[in-house]
């Protein structure tokens, strides 16, 4: 199942049974470090911006015991190179009976720009020019392994409590049946970026639809009785954003 954009089916977690490894990577301010936070608490070993020269050393023998681990990296990691980046995951692959997955976390550019004038943070790649070119630059060199992931999560518009149930339902360690997560929202504003599937309910009347014009009461109503829900539309009660600064890596 796919989420904004990665590159292949992921299988639910219980088929995933035994060592695994997740690779967490993504724009600088999108949320991983919060991400890996999570991963912990659902009872991965996370370790990040580890030099990646030490990767396959901790995967093969660190962790050995652990029944998942989490490894962060982006753009600030000592000796971080994209095509090292890839060249360290497929010497994983192949070289440990551990299974690999690769998640992205993204944001949209004007959104990351906010979260760190509000932290009044410098962007890692910016350095003396302005936050958006540090931003484009570092776009531009994580496409690959964008492209790359096995899932990408778009946090643009997600609480920390909507980032945490995808999390559970794509990387739970113990899970029984599918889990479903349902978005809705008003047609007027866009389609949401991390939807699977689109249902267009616009010709429901009163309090019944997924999707409908205005994202606030039909949609809200029949979602919230259907799966776990977001309401991509109502008023935000607190956006993925960082409230200090270690939550905006």
């Amino acid at each position: 199942m796919m989420t904004g954009g990665g590159r292949e089916m992921l299988c639910p977690a219980n088929a995933m049974r035994g060592a695994r490894v997740l690779a967490v990577a993504g724009m600088s301010g999108a949320g991983r470090s919060t991400s890996l936070r999570i991963l912990e608490d659902m009872g991965y070993e996370a370790f990040d911006n580890l030099p990646l020269s030490l990767v396959p050393a901790l995967i093969e023998h660190a962790a050995a015991d652990a029944p998942a681990i989490a490894v962060g990296a982006d753009a600030r990691t000592r000796g971080f190179a994209i095509e090292t980046m890839l060249e360290t995951l497929d010497t994983v692959v192949h070289g440990s009976a551990r299974q690999l997955r690769i998640l992205f976390i993204d944001c949209d550019d004007e959104r990351l720009e906010r979260r760190y004038t509000e932290t009044r943070r410098p962007h890692p790649l910016a350095g003396d020019r302005p936050i958006m070119d540090g931003i484009r630059l570092e776009r531009q060199a994580l496409s690959p392994l964008r492209d790359r992931a096995d899932l990408v999560i778009d946090t643009s518009l997600l609480t920390a409590a909507d980032l945490k149930r995808l999390l559970t339902g794509h990387f739970a360690l113990e899970q029984s049946g599918l889990r479903v997560f349902e978005t809705s929202f008003a047609y007027r504003c866009g389609i949401p970026r991390d939807a699977d599937q689109i249902s267009d309910v616009r010709f429901l009347d009163n309090l019944i639809g997924i999707g409908c014009t205005g994202g606030r009461h039909r949609s809200v109503y029949v979602a919230e009785r259907r799966a776990e829900v977001a309401h991509r539309d109502l008023p935000p009660s607190g956006l993925v954003a960082p409230a200090s600064p270690d939550i905006a890596s």
